[in-house]
């Protein structure tokens, strides 16, 4: 197994996730990856933590590489193709690739992941860019990601891990193509726990 793709959910959150998990299988079935892409999936009703969930997918993924897919996000058609010819081109610690962010379905900025940036808003309007540190989002390799942990958060806990999984990356290749595509909403749900 080359890729692990980790998705959490909630129960109340099953259209979104259907669509999106539906989607990834089709693509992994039409490019015959079945045997390089596995998909793990945890939906529970508010009862675990992000942090929890993505920690208990992380420890029981299979894949040499380990990222995380939204329940609410999308990915391009070329995802997994691009991706898994990365690993193999490159055996980089980290795959990076062009996240588009959109709010209330209107395209915000583009995100460029690299291990160098320092978190950067450059440009104006609709061609603003975000130079951020390799995200949660981005493929890179279990061992790595073994070494470290999400916080039990339920909120902010991907950041967390993130500012530790930029001290180990050491090699990256960058896909210079928008693969993923972060919808965010400007109303935000904040758990009373």
């Amino acid at each position: 197994m080359i890729l692990s793709v980790l998705i959490c959910s909630l129960e109340e959150r099953d259209e979104k996730f259907n669509k999106l998990h539906s989607k990834i299988l089709k693509l992994i079935k039409e490019g015959g990856f079945e045997d390089e892409v596995e998909v793990l999936t945890y939906i529970d009703n508010r009862n675990t933590s992000t942090g929890n969930k993505r920690n208990h997918l992380k420890f029981s993924a299979k894949g040499l590489y380990v990222c995380n897919i939204d329940d609410d996000d999308d990915i391009s058609a070329e995802y997994f193709l691009e991706i898994l010819n990365a690993i193999k081109k490159s055996n980089a610690d980290a795959i990076t690739f062009i996240i588009d962010k959109y709010t209330d379905g209107k395209f915000d900025y583009r995100i460029i992941p690299s291990k160098n940036s320092n978190g950067i808003m450059v440009g104006e309007a609709n061609n603003r860019v975000l130079m951020t540190q390799v995200t949660h989002l981005c493929p890179h390799k279990k061992e790595l990601a073994d070494k470290i942990s999400y916080p039990d958060l339920y909120r902010m806990a991907d950041y967390h891990y993130e500012m530790e999984l930029k001290k180990l990356i050491e090699t990256e290749y960058c896909i210079e193509k928008t693969l993923y595509m972060w919808k965010d909403s400007s109303v935000k749900y904040i758990p009373n726990i």
